[in-house]
């Protein structure tokens, strides 16, 4: 899903943002197998969010926030959403490769419009894009949106009708083998095909470049990297050089901790700074070598302009205050972990036999 929506948001690149009368919003959520707590906090952040203490325009120190840019959205303007789950699984069945299912819950809105620009950009790849046979929301971060706001029109693009079909979700044996590459390149470029007509003016449609689409090379590098490991081409051509030690990939959530994102919260914002970058300047080795005001080293490139953030992923339950985390609404998901010590091993040497009985 990361590597197909990151492809899709590439390919969306090359098209001038001029073409767009529709702002785009890309969302990657974490935190959502322990109670939705990164969509729910962002959706909640949107709502009216009010700074009491800014030390700077972008940063809010209470309630603590690491960036504030979030509040340029507002719930009452999103116009659709779209959310993709699990839709790179390998498949023996050569139509249900070619095949894709939208999800809608007819009882809060009709997504006319994405479905229109949804089938007319899957037709093009000869996929059949397909309404569940169950009118529901399955589990997703849409849900949190709809929650608060239950006109949006909203659809869960998946490769599954009513009941998951890979076997391994959410273990560790989900790996790159359990992936088609093709399929998700396909996805990636039916997305950014949607976001192209939803996103533009309805009375003079811009027309699409000829041969627009996904990078599969790219979406490839992607899940070579997200779906595999860290000792991949592309993060070494992001941070390291081939003979340094490439830290292990993990898509455990982690503990939230005030100022700390996890590698691959980290690896992902900068492959999304380096796509939404305005200019791209001289090669660098940190930040401090770019000369350009406000820019910044990301893959050994320095580079300005691009709009990409980070939003805690808190449970709306808590609040950051004095040092301390306090609880301030008991009835949104609280979870907590152990605080792990070093486990260590005391070895004793054997005695011998004859000497115990001596000593006795």
């Amino acid at each position: 899903d990361v590597a197909a929506l990151v492809g899709a948001m590439e390919a969306l690149r090359h098209i001038d943002r001029k073409t767009f009368t529709k702002q785009i919003v890309f969302g990657l959520f974490t935190g959502e197998s322990w109670g939705f707590i990164g969509s729910k906090a962002f959706v909640k952040d949107i709502q009216g969010f009010e700074c009491t203490t800014q030390p700077s325009p972008d940063y809010c120190s209470f309630p603590y926030r690491t960036d504030t840019n979030f509040t340029y959205v507002d719930i009452k303007n999103i116009d659709s959403f779209i959310q993709l789950d699990q839709i790179g699984t390998v498949t023996s069945d050569n139509a249900e490769a070619k095949q894709l299912y939208f999800h809608f819950d007819p009882d809060y809105s009709t997504p006319d419009q994405i479905i229109t620009a949804l089938k007319s950009a899957a037709l093009p790849l000869d996929v059949m894009a397909s309404k569940s046979s169950v009118s529901q929301i399955p589990p997703s971060s849409v849900m949190s949106f709809m929650k608060a706001r239950k006109e949006i029109p909203s659809l869960v693009l998946s490769n599954y009708d009513k009941s998951y079909v890979n076997q391994y979700y959410h273990s560790s044996f989900d790996d790159l083998s359990n992936v088609d590459t093709q399929r998700v390149c396909d996805v990636s470029s039916i997305l950014a095909r949607t976001i192209f007509s939803l996103a533009t003016d309805s009375d003079q449609k811009a027309i699409l470049p000829e041969g627009f689409g996904a990078n599969c090379t790219f979406t490839t590098a992607l899940l070579q990297c997200f779906a595999g490991s860290f000792d991949c081409p592309l993060f070494t051509e992001y941070y390291y050089e081939p003979d340094d030690v490439v830290p292990e990939t993990t898509n455990y959530a982690g503990v939230y901790r005030k100022s700390h994102v996890s590698i691959n919260t980290k690896f992902l914002f900068d492959i999304m700074s380096n796509i939404t970058a305005r200019h791209h300047y001289e090669a660098c080795n940190k930040t401090s070598d770019c000369l350009a005001a406000g820019a910044t080293c990301v893959a050994h490139r320095c580079i300005t302009g691009p709009t990409v953030y980070y939003h805690d992923a808190l449970s709306p339950g808590l609040m950051y205050q004095n040092g301390r985390y306090v609880v301030v609404d008991s009835s949104e998901p609280l979870w907590t972990e152990a605080s792990w010590h070093s486990t260590y091993t005391q070895l004793f040497e054997m005695s011998n036999p004859s000497k115990d009985v001596a000593i006795l």
